[in-house]
Order: C-alpha cells, then structure tokens, then sequence
C-alpha cells in the first residue's frame, strides 16, 4: 500500500484548496432569479464547509464514528475501486478526488487515512475519559484532525449524520424544554434564551443570568423566584443525566449537540434556498414526460434528482451546476418511467440509445453506416433502436422493430447487468459539458475528430489510423488536427482543469 508521504510527492497541483472568499448566496432568492457560476461555485464549496464542521461534531462519538468507518470499509468494492466509499480526501493541504489521484492510488490513500483516524480512535478508546481536561481535549483534537481528512460518499456521511442526531434526539428535547421554560416563564425572546444557555448550560449561576436578564423580574415574588430557580435546575438536572448516558465528558456533549444541530440548520437552509432556484430545471425536465400515468410520481422522481446532483456537485470543476444536474433529474425519471413499466429498462441501458442520439444530434442526417462506425453497433441494433429514437412516447422494452426471435426484445438487446448508475451520470455529465465546449470553440470536423479520440457521448474511440482512414486523409493530418485542437483547448477557462485531468490521467 502506497503511503500518503509517497503520494504526497509532486502533489502540489493536484486537487483544489476551498476559496477563503466565497461569491455571495442570497438567502431569500427571488422568483427567476439566476444564479451565476460563481455562486453555484460558492454553494458546493460552502456545502463542503459545512459537513466538515458537522464530521467535527460527530467525532465526540466513538461508536459513530466507528460505525461510518466500518460502511466505508465494507464499501470498497473487489476491484478496490472507492468511488461508492470515498468522496473526498485531503493530500498535502489541497482537497483530491479519485480522478485526481488515479483509482488505485486514491483507494491507497483513503486506507492510510482509515487506518490513521482507527488509530487515533483507539488511543481515545483506551484513555477512557471522563472529564473535558487537557488531556481529552488532545486526544479528540488529534482523532478530529484525522477525521476531517476525508469526507465519505454522500450516502454514507448523511447515514453517520442522521445517527448521530437520533441519538442526541433525547438530548436536544430537554434542552429545547428547558430554553421553552425560561422563555415562557420570564418572558425572553429565544435568541436571548439561546445565548444564556451558551454561557452555561448546567452552570449554577444560570438561574441567576436567567432573573437577572428578564426585565420583569424585580415584580416576582421570592417564593415566585426561589420556584422558577427549583424548577430551572430540575431541568439542568435531565440535560446532565442524558448527557451522562453517553459516555462523553458532559460539556463536550453538550457542545458538540448544540454545534451539530446549529450546523446542520445552516445547512438545510442553504440547501433549501440552492433547491428553490433551480426549481424551474427540474420542472422542465419533468414537463417532457407528461405521458407517465403518474405524472406527480416523475415529478417526484425529477426533485430527487435534483436533491441528488446537489449532494454530489463538484464546484471545482468549474461546471455549470444546470449542467451537471440535467442528466441526474432524466436519469432518476427513468428509474420511476421503469417502475410504472412504460420504459422497462434497466438502470444503465439508456447509454446505446444515447450514443446515437449523439451522433443525430450532431450530424441528423447521418447514414446507417456513419451511425454504426461512430457507435460501434451493428445495422441491426441501429434498426431496434430506430422507434425510440423519435419523440418522448411510452415503450415497452419488451419488444422493438427487429425483434423476430425470443429473447430479441430491446430490453434484452441493451440491458447492462455490471451497470453503475451513479458512475454512468457523473461521466455522462462531464462528456456533455466538454462536448458543448469543443462545439463552441472547434470546426465541425476538428469536433468530431476530438470526440472519437477521447470517447466522448458515446462515440467510439478510433486511432489515429482509423480516423485517417474513415476521414480520406492522411495520418499526419489527422494528428496535425488533434495538436492543435489540444493546443487551443488548453486555454478555455472553463476546460482548463478538466484538460489537465486528462493529460496526467
């Protein structure tokens, strides 16, 4: 196994560093408001922020933390690939992903990263701490250090989140009674309430900060006084019984409940606000499939989508998040159109039908032979596909145009059993965004040339020879052409780091 000091050499340029000064994101977006890339940039950056402060929070509990390794490590797949396990892991200050890295070095350094936060979680273990000293606060700032390093896929994380949440529920619920008492008793507005809770939940003097704060206090009677004080501690007393319960030093529970729950607000709201803007998008793409018998369900399915492709954004990309999200939202319609059995497809098998659509979007009246080369399907494959190549109507997969013998039905004919949906996206995703960039900035010819040679929206990859040959031109010109397309490709902004990952990968 490669050590992250090994891969560390010559890492300066790999990965990205989040912005200190992120583009401003309004809070209550108006209707039709756009965002710019800046923005869309600034959100997946400060949604990253957040779960990091969230990890932070989390790391006070062992058990959930072990648990969220455990998924992680079970996750890793016979080809050690992590792409269902790891989103994230921070290299020598700069943040990678597994296209940065290559997979087999990522899968390395994600196992030293494991294998540092077990360590550090097992020293913790061991110590057995029962107060917040100095000595606790070093070992949970080591383990919390090794912690941040690595952001798990998106499944798994909100899996180690929502189990935190629930088993800090009880806790949460006292405090939000107590916060209740003090507010209705005295008469304080919550955020007041709030910041006298910061100061000391269960400090002696709360009752007092308490009374002393409230304007009407001076009119209580000291009987009146003496039975909000009883009762304010009979609260304190519930909060530090539940903390108690979970083997944490009770401040450090207390605080890292209370900073999870602020956190993880933030985050809903930013969220929330992100999903309202791009509202318009989802219903767009749901509007083409208004056949479905079920239409509320594939608007459903296209808000999933959405939700998905927010999960998942990579804003150093550079991609327009429209992008990025449109082949999420169509891809999880398909997956309810399957369910209601009007396309009765497996996940994975709208990629042939894709490829072609590509070749006819590009070129529609190209031949059958200039489809089947640049595909790399049969005539006969072309022939089933043709009827679903026409408009948004209903199919049923079981049968297609060609389909003379058993078992010949489309469904069978592209069905991919070894599909990865989540994979397939992503990758359909950055082709169709590289793709409308060598539109804008190649000829035609030097466009088509470029798509065979790095396989983009399904055309088939072609050698240099093959190309020349297909082409009626020499080899040399067929390289002449590549060179400098790359050459002028290298200095589009928006191609810059994807090229990049290209030319190292």
């Amino acid at each position: 196994m490669q050590t992250a000091e090994k891969i560390n050499a010559g890492s300066a340029d790999i990965g990205f560093v989040v912005p200190t000064a992120l583009a401003d994101f309004p809070s209550a977006p108006k209707k039709g408001l756009l965002l710019t890339l800046e923005q869309e940039q600034s959100f997946g950056y400060r949604m990253l922020n957040h779960n990091l402060q969230m990890l932070h929070a989390i790391a006070c509990d062992l058990d959930v933390v072990t648990s969220m390794l455990d998924e992680i490590e079970g996750s890793f797949s016979s080809t050690n690939k992590t792409d269902k396990s790891v989103t994230l892991i921070e290299l020598d200050g700069r943040w990678v992903r597994s296209g940065h890295l290559g997979e087999r070095a990522f899968y390395d350094l994600a196992r030293t990263r494991i294998q540092a936060i077990r360590s550090e979680l097992s020293s913790h273990q061991e110590a057995k701490h029962s107060v917040r000293d100095m000595f606790y606060c070093d070992g949970i700032g080591r383990l919390r250090s090794e912690l941040c390093k690595l952001i798990p896929y998106d499944l798994i994380l909100s899996k180690a989140f929502a189990a935190f949440r629930n088993r800090t529920q009880p806790l949460t619920s006292a405090m939000r009674a107590m916060a209740n008492f003090i507010s209705i008793e005295l008469g304080l507005s919550r955020r007041v309430v709030l910041d006298l809770l910061r100061i000391g939940t269960l400090s002696a003097k709360l009752p007092g900060s308490c009374l002393a704060t409230a304007r009407d206090a001076h009119t209580m009677t000291p009987k009146a006084k003496k039975q909000f004080r009883d009762r304010l501690v009979e609260h304190q007393s519930e909060v530090a019984r539940i903390a108690l319960k979970s083997g944490v030093p009770v401040e450090e529970y207390l605080s890292c409940a209370s900073s999870f729950q602020a956190e993880h607000l933030r985050m809903d709201r930013l969220a929330g606000t992100f999903s309202q803007v791009n509202a318009g998008l989802a219903e767009k793409i749901a509007s083409e499939y208004r056949f479905a018998p079920d239409f509320d369900q594939v608007r459903s399915a296209a808000y999933q989508g959405l939700v998905r492709a927010m999960s998942l954004y990579a804003p150093e990309k550079g991609l327009k998040f429209s992008t990025y999200a449109t082949n999420w939202i169509r891809q999880t319609i398909l997956r309810e159109l399957v369910q209601q059995d009007i396309v009765r497809l497996p996940e994975g098998s709208h990629a042939l039908l894709t490829k072609v659509r590509a070749v006819y979007q590009d070129m529609p009246n190209a031949s059958d032979e200039y489809v089947c080369s640049a595909t790399g399907i049969s005539k006969w494959e072309l022939s089933g596909l043709t009827p679903f190549l026409k408009g948004n109507k209903g199919f049923s997969m079981d049968t297609s145009a060609n389909a003379e013998e058993e078992g010949a039905g489309l469904h069978g004919m592209i069905a991919d059993e070894n599909n990865n949906f989540v994979q397939d996206v992503e990758e359909q995703s950055e082709a169709d965004f590289i793709a409308k960039v060598l539109k804008e900035h190649l000829s035609d010819r030097d466009c088509l040339i470029m798509k065979h040679r790095l396989e983009l929206q399904g055309a088939r990859f072609m050698t240099i020879g093959e190309l020349a040959e297909w082409l009626e031109t020499s080899p040399q010109n067929i390289n002449r052409v590549e060179k400098a397309a790359q050459a002028k490709l290298a200095k589009v902004p928006e191609l810059r780091a994807y090229w990049a990952a290209m030319q190292s990968a």
